[in-house]
């Protein structure tokens, strides 16, 4: 399994749990620190032995991986929407995904799960489900099921909003809910078929950063 540019602990957490063999890279080194502490403290030895968190840097996510081509039973990518209005100003740069990059750390049969959402354009929301299917069906990927995953609990047949939902905001007329609040996040399922032959991207980036046992203090090797 393969979490890429991971923002907690919690994928690879869970296919530790699993018994899986885990990957995850992180851009961040205080995140890659904060995540090895966790793992460290929650899972045994032999759990640990398996795992591997990688700090890289985001133009050489995949390349970092390349090892691992055609080895991964399973690929996560969050695709979230940039939260900085000045970071919306390409939102076609921001909606496109390597995919082909993606599908070539997938074993015949693996699956690529991708969790995205709307994102915001200068006006008007944008839906990058359109492009990213697009774009895994050119990798050589077939689309699966797309999952609603609430980001919200439920009680009963209503949602229970957050408690900051009731907290006012600067520049906002009152309290309650907000404008615009996000629900739900779209999980979109891909598999590479067990006939396909997907070639990495890029051959040319050297090995990742940390080293074998660097890995849980979230240093550099």
């Amino acid at each position: 399994m393969v979490d890429l540019n991971a923002s907690d602990h919690h994928v690879i957490s869970t296919a530790l749990a699993m018994g899986c063999q885990a990957t995850a890279t992180i851009t961040d080194p205080v995140l890659a620190r904060v995540i090895g502490q966790i793992l460290a403290t929650t899972h045994p030895d032999h759990d640990l032995a398996v795992s591997d968190l990688r700090l890289t840097r985001p133009d050489t996510l995949l390349a970092d991986l390349r090892h691992l081509k055609g080895t991964a039973s399973l690929v996560v990518r969050t695709h979230a929407c940039p939260s900085r209005r000045h970071e919306r100003t390409n939102t076609v740069g921001q909606t496109h995904l390597d995919l082909s990059g993606m599908a070539a750390l997938l074993k015949p049969g693996g699956h690529l799960a991708v969790v995205t959402g709307l994102h915001h354009g200068q006006e008007d929301p944008v839906d990058p489900a359109p492009a990213l299917i697009a774009e895994a069906q050119r990798a050589g990927l077939l689309y699966l099921q797309h999952i609603i995953a609430l980001r919200v609990p439920v009680r009963g047949e209503r949602l229970e909003p957050p408690l900051t939902w009731g907290v006012p905001r600067t520049g906002a007329a009152d309290g309650g809910l907000p404008i615009s609040a996000r629900v739900h996040s779209d999980l979109y399922i891909f598999t590479r078929p067990r006939t396909a032959s997907i070639t990495s991207a890029d051959e040319n980036v050297t090995d990742p950063v940390l080293g074998e046992s660097a890995w849980l203090e979230g240093e550099q090797a």
